[in-house]
């Protein structure tokens, strides 16, 4: 990311000094400076910008787009995340002599449990 910042002087129509601040930032992969040029608007000339603002302005949609996607994306992972552990309760058993819970599958295979076992802990989960 590139980020440009600038302040341009320049007279308006009046022979006011006007002093502007531009600031946007582009994607390139250039390390070298940029030259630029003050461009004016003919429609309004208090319009002012850096040609360089021009030229990289469908990179600089296309970047927004980009993160945009992104920010909204991640958003709505955190979200369907949330609702997925609020809607997935977990059983876990704590083996005698250990310290660290063992999280259960939904068949009860990580136990050495009879079929008969395993039922009766299915009843009793269904309660």
């Amino acid at each position: 990311m590139t980020d440009c910042k600038a302040d341009i002087v320049f007279k308006d129509s009046a022979g006011k000094s006007v002093q502007e601040s531009v600031s946007f930032m582009f994607f390139d992969t250039s390390r070298s400076g940029y030259d630029v040029e003050i461009v004016r608007s003919g429609d309004d000339p208090s319009l002012v910008t850096l040609d360089l603002g021009v030229e990289k302005l469908w990179d600089r949609i296309f970047t927004l787009g980009v993160f945009t996607v992104l920010l909204i994306g991640g958003a709505i992972a955190v979200i369907v995340a949330m609702i997925r552990a609020n809607d997935t309760p977990a059983l876990a058993v704590l083996p005698q002599g250990c310290d660290v819970p063992v999280l259960l599958d939904e068949n009860l295979d990580r136990l050495d449990l009879t079929a008969d076992e395993k039922q009766a802990i299915h009843n009793a989960l269904a309660v």
